[in-house]
């Protein structure tokens, strides 16, 4: 099939089936719901000449909105681009005769504009498609009568904004879109909504289940399955049951998309217009992993917001050093140590090494030696293990902001080290506190400019932290850096912004059914997979397209990959990867000092170091830490300066 008449069908088949997947998420009556899509079949076959093209309603506002977006769906698959002019008069002769007014005409252009430059796209990327489709339609003629609704087109881009800055994993993300872009059955509601879900959903997300876009879920599903179809065709939706779909209407839908892509021929006097590329993103600040004096804000946009945010000033890059703040977990580690692996029904002698403090203490020690307040708000309960840990924080100076385990002690582990390099571990967790969300949040809220926020991943490993910290990182400020530790490969907190974001992970040690994987992977499977037999650069690069984020991968040796996501003027993510050296390790070094390295790269971010410089210091004082202690900060400077004069990567 023609790829162009497959992106047409696909218009035409996902208009269908964004109608029947809503349809059936609110249980509609099998009768009204037939009779909708009679309504629909109605419209796609009515002759355009006819008076009541639009007027022919289903009942109600919303109705009209139907109407008005099958009309655009029909010009969009028969009417190119390439003139402007001659496009917007199509348009404007299917929908003239039913009194539309200037933010209809908005709209109906916008739709069939998408519609258009979907069919003809030269790739498959939903959002380059809308992001054009706004630019063309904003670049017409008003036409129409008067009315008080706001503008159409100002409202998409504030969608299309929204949509961009609303991390995917986010926790109701779609509530989000909801509350920040409105879902009333009017058309300058109703469509910008519809463009924000096919930005952000052309995938799984959007076809396997209803999302909750409100009462008008309908017309807003239909249209966003229309905009995805008319890029990725009518074969996208086919291992989603389409054929369900078609059968609901009778097999015709290809009928009804061939006799309209029929109409699809350029007329004489069409010349095409000059510059179709897409725009690039509006530019924001450099990123403040590279430029930390940066006095702007880092958030990316499609579209320049109307009224701009207002700058840092002299916050960034020009106040006192920052501190670190850890979200993470305090235990007491009893090790052991023997000759032989423990087997199922054996005795083996070890060596007691004693107690010591564990989970994240030793990142905040190494936080503490790069000279920087370190903030712990790991739960702490009451006992004598709390108690322990409690003097350990305070002989290291390291601030216990911490929520309280009410009646219950912070918990152990037993680590059971082999002399071959094999080791057990087994953990018992720390339970919730009542207010750890709330403790976590004032705390996040009130991070400055230059603080620095680390995440230890291995809280993912118990199931109630997950929700409470995706709650809490909600209040994050948008100037606050982020380093997340993802060494444990557990997974990822919801609500994590795009950038101002580094995640820290090593790359052997990332089996393909963890977490972390697991939780990208499942929402994004056409980006290329993690290949534990790839160089190292190639990993990392895979990873920040992956996640979209900054990433810094380390290797069993120990070096590092710095990879930054860029996005050029076709909005491709195309990571640039820094190669960052690091004294030799071994695996086991390289695995006990994971949080090491992650805290002293988010201390030296608070000091104002960039961060390349700061994977550099974290490299040097991962390789300088025993079990017994770490380099201060200016034993790490020595060796980062000796390293690079060796190796000037």
């Amino acid at each position: 099939m023609d790829l162009r008449f497959n992106r047409a069908c696909g218009a035409i088949t996902g208009l269908a089936f964004g109608h029947v997947i809503a349809a059936d998420a609110i249980g509609d009556p099998v009768e009204e719901s037939t009779s909708i899509s009679e309504r629909i079949l109605a419209l796609l076959t009515a002759d355009d000449s006819s008076e009541n093209s639009l007027d022919t309603s289903f009942g109600g506002s919303s109705n009209r909105t139907y109407d008005l977006i099958i009309a655009a769906i029909k010009a969009g698959i028969a009417t190119p681009t390439c003139n402007h002019q001659t496009f917007a008069n199509d348009v404007w002769d299917r929908c003239a005769l039913s009194d539309v007014t200037r933010p209809e005409f908005q709209a109906v252009t916008l739709v069939a504009a998408a519609i258009s430059l979907g069919i003809d796209s030269a790739d498959f990327l939903v959002e380059n498609t809308l992001v054009r489709a706004v630019d063309l339609a904003a670049s017409l003629e008003p036409r129409g009568s008067w009315s008080p609704e706001p503008d159409v087109l100002a409202a998409t881009r504030r969608a299309l904004n929204t949509a961009y800055r609303i991390d995917a994993y986010a926790d109701s993300p779609i509530d989000r879109l909801v509350e920040q872009i409105g879902a009333s059955d009017s058309a300058v509601q109703a469509i910008p909504l519809a463009f924000a879900v096919a930005s952000r959903y052309q995938d799984s997300h959007l076809l396997s289940a209803p999302l909750r876009v409100g009462p008008h879920r309908r017309a807003i599903m239909a249209l966003a399955g229309a905009l995805v179809g008319s890029v990725r065709g009518a074969d996208f939706f086919e291992p989603y049951g389409s054929a369900r779909v078609d059968a609901a209407f009778s097999g015709r839908l290809k009928q009804y998309a061939e006799q309209h892509f029929s109409e699809r021929t350029h007329y004489p006097d069409d010349i095409p217009d000059t510059d179709e590329t897409t725009p690039p993103l509006a530019s924001p600040a450099r990123s403040s992993f590279r430029d930390l004096a940066s006095s702007l804000r880092s958030r990316q946009s499609y579209f320049e917001p109307v009224a701009p945010p207002a700058p840092l000033g002299a916050l960034r890059g020009k106040t006192k050093p920052g501190r670190v703040l850890f979200l993470g977990e305090l235990l007491v580690d009893q090790t052991l140590r023997s000759e032989d692996y423990p087997r199922s029904g054996s005795t083996i002698w070890a060596r007691d090494l004693g107690p010591s403090p564990g989970g994240s203490f030793r990142a905040l020690v190494a936080a503490r030696r790069m000279g920087v307040e370190a903030v712990s708000l790991c739960p702490i309960g009451r006992g004598p293990i709390a108690d322990s840990i409690s003097q350990a924080l305070e002989r290291e100076g390291i601030v216990d902001a911490g929520p309280r385990i009410a009646e219950d002690d912070n918990r152990y582990r037993l680590h059971v080290a082999v002399e071959d390099g094999r080791r057990v571990d087994v953990s018992t967790n720390n339970p919730l506190p009542e207010n750890a969300t709330r403790t976590w949040a004032q705390a996040i809220a009130a991070m400055s400019p230059s603080d620095v926020l680390y995440i230890d991943g291995a809280l993912l490993a118990h199931e109630p932290y997950a929700p409470a910290l995706s709650e809490a990182v909600r209040w994050l400020p948008e100037h606050t850096r982020v380093v997340f530790d993802a060494s444990s490969h557990k997974g990822f907190v919801n609500g994590l912004p795009l950038d101002n974001l580094i995640i820290s992970l090593r790359a052997s040690r990332l089996p393909y059914a963890s977490g972390f994987f697991k939780h990208f992977d499942g929402q994004y499977p056409s980006y290329p997979l993690y290949d534990l037999d790839d160089t190292l650069e190639n990993q990392a690069s895979a990873f920040t397209l992956l996640t979209h984020r900054h990433v810094a991968l380390r290797s069993d040796s120990g070096e590092v990959c710095f990879a930054r996501p860029t996005i050029d003027d076709q909005r491709v993510i195309r990571p640039a990867v820094t190669r960052v050296p690091a004294p030799s390790l071994t695996e086991e070094q390289a695995l006990e000092t994971s949080g090491v390295h992650s805290a002293t790269l988010a201390a030296a971010l608070a000091l104002g170091i960039p961060a390349e410089r700061g994977i550099l210091f974290a490299n040097c004082a991962a390789a300088a830490a025993t079990a017994s202690s770490l380099a201060a900060r200016d034993a790490i400077e020595a060796a980062a300066d000796e390293l690079l004069a060796r190796d000037p990567a």
